[in-house]
């Protein structure tokens, strides 16, 4: 059942495959997501809402770690930043190409969450919950805002 006035922002470089979509509560933003105009559209469609974030962009670390110093800020207490695709670190792919990587693994989205969560008290690793069955994706990516700065 939809909620009234829940809304979902999706944030994409080409939002042209989900423009068929008949999802009345769907907001798409085309745009790069570090993009300060993108990020400024998007403030403004959460401003008062509670908001949760499950970022599934560019999975190399240094882009992952910039997208937490930004939309963790727009995460309401008690809802999640969902960081997607830890996999690649934990399987050792390129992040970029999800190509097994025969050499030293590249750092992903595992490594960004875990950079992200040792520097910051507001969010936790969810991990003992949210994986506690083993099947995820998304390891370590389950960021639980604690409190507000």
């Amino acid at each position: 059942m939809e909620k009234p006035d829940a809304l979902l922002i999706g944030v994409d470089i080409d939002t042209s495959r989900a423009a068929d979509l008949k999802i009345p509560s769907l907001q798409l933003i085309e745009g790069n997501c570090l993009d300060s105009h993108t990020f400024q559209r998007v403030s403004a469609l959460c401003e008062g809402k509670r908001t949760m974030v499950i970022a599934d962009c560019d999975h190399n670390k240094n882009h992952v770690v910039q997208e937490l110093a930004l939309y963790s800020s727009k995460v309401s207490v008690g809802c999640y930043y969902i960081v997607e695709d830890g996999i690649c670190d934990v399987m050792g792919w390129n992040p970029s190409t999800g190509e097994p990587v025969n050499d030293a693994p590249v750092p992903g989205p595992q490594a960004a969450a875990k950079e992200f969560l040792s520097g910051n008290d507001q969010f936790v690793d969810d991990a003992p919950l949210r994986e506690k069955y083993l099947m995820t994706y998304n390891f370590n990516g389950f960021l639980r805002r604690v409190r507000k700065p």
